[in-house]
């Protein structure tokens, strides 16, 4: 009876230590819990005691207390790359968002083919030399747009080559993530986390900013994370900026500081609200000249459903190469065409919609589908937002005379969302 009942006691002891065990972990979690709650909480409470766009001046405080609310929802980037020894793939940095960045009047390394000098903390890790490959790294930044999801936006150019993509929070933690759709032309990507407490930045109107609205550019600024900087917008609607891949454009001009490793970070406005997506800049010295480019955020909530799903982005075609009239003053001239706008057609696709619908080399387009065409990137973007087997009319001027056309708009070949 005695051997009985001591095992008894100790079944019972037992559970007293399961349960108590239980109770602590269910307590760490439930502290954990309200924790979390009490910081969403505070945050939202200073999200919402931020001046709108519209009550003009900040005050020191109201600075203060907009990077508090924007700051846990910025995170790092990191991607890492598998490549062969000795390849050229080896002497080449990655993700450091340097080929997206300009270089006006200079070609970049890779369009000269030059090996650029890789900075002082090496873009690599090497392994022991009887093996015969080495790591690739490079850095980035993002945000995080549903914390329900655990979505978080990035430029497609800061993981494209990635095999590993890597976010820390700016709590620290460090998360793998997958690559759930992705945009070459918009250089737009969304990636997934698997966390828990996470912050989302809520995206703004960038239709409703103007040129010397203020705002905030936030990132991964040389690896420093959660870097600051302020200015103003200095242009909208900036197309024509020479990056190369990007073909929708129409970015936000900004003077707040942009630095390589700030790419995919947030431009937000005074209320805290994302109105951009850093991502390039004019760099005659290397870094930040004063002139940075964000893709704007409405294009962004355009985009956001159809990448956090996968599925390829569907935009109309035409099938034209197109240059600015005002690139061929001379042959311009010589159709009898002295205005500064419109498109002059350089080249027309064989069996392409625009050779179907009869348009011709050196045809200058003035009109599409009822609005006045200023330049290239206003065909771009009209195109584009036409769905496929839509009929539209262009008006041209041909052998010195306006002439109506009807296209039917086909579908841009496009790479997959992924």
């Amino acid at each position: 009876m005695e051997k009985h009942g001591s095992l008894a006691r100790q079944f019972f002891l037992l559970f007293l230590a399961t349960v108590a065990a239980f109770l602590v972990v269910l307590k760490l979690d439930l502290a954990g819990r309200l924790a979390y709650s009490i910081e969403k909480a505070r945050l939202k409470a200073i999200q919402e005691s931020l001046p709108t766009p519209d009550q003009g001046a900040r005050s020191a405080e109201s600075t203060r207390r907009l990077t508090q609310a924007v700051a846990p929802a910025v995170v790092s980037i990191t991607t890492e790359r598998r490549v062969e020894r000795g390849t050229s793939d080896d002497l080449h940095s990655l993700g450091d968002d340097i080929r997206r960045f300009l270089s006006p009047g200079k070609p970049s390394p890779d369009d000269s083919g030059e090996t650029p000098d890789a900075p002082d903390d090496e873009p690599y890790r090497r392994h022991p030399e009887d093996e015969p490959f080495t790591f690739r790294t490079g850095l980035g930044s993002g945000f995080i747009v549903d914390a329900d999801q655990g979505y978080v936006l990035t430029n497609r150019h800061v993981i494209e080559d990635g095999d590993v993509i890597r976010v820390q929070l700016a709590d620290g933690r460090i998360l793998e993530a997958t690559l759930l759709g992705s945009d070459a032309n918009t250089d737009l990507a969304v990636l997934k986390i698997d966390a828990d407490r996470l912050f989302a930045l809520p995206l703004g109107e960038s239709e409703k900013m103007a040129v010397g609205d203020d705002v905030f550019a936030v990132g991964n600024a040389f690896g420093f994370g959660s870097s600051f900087s302020r200015g103003i917008i200095s242009a909208m609607d900036r197309s024509n900026v020479p990056v190369r891949g990007i073909v929708y454009q129409k970015f936000i001009q900004t003077d707040a500081v942009i630095n390589p490793g700030n790419s995919g970070g947030p431009l937000v406005n005074l209320s805290g609200e994302v109105i951009g997506v850093n991502t390039a800049i004019a760099r005659p010295t290397g870094n930040f000249g004063g002139v940075g480019f964000a893709i704007p955020s409405d294009r962004v909530r355009e985009l956001l459903p159809q990448l956090a799903a996968g599925r390829p982005i569907r935009r109309g075609f035409l099938g034209i190469r197109m240059a600015e009239v005002t690139d061929y003053r001379p042959e311009a001239r010589k159709l009898g065409w002295n205005k500064p706008h419109g498109v002059i057609v350089v080249e027309v696709t064989d069996d392409s919609p625009a050779a179907r619908g009869g348009l011709k080399e050196n045809d200058i387009l003035m009109e599409y589908d009822g609005t006045t065409v200023l330049e290239r990137a206003d065909v771009f973007e009209a195109v584009a937002a036409t769905p496929s087997g839509t009929r539209v009319t262009v008006k041209i001027w041909r052998d010195g005379a306006v002439q109506a056309l009807e296209l039917q708009v086909g579908e841009r070949p496009e790479e997959p969302a992924n």
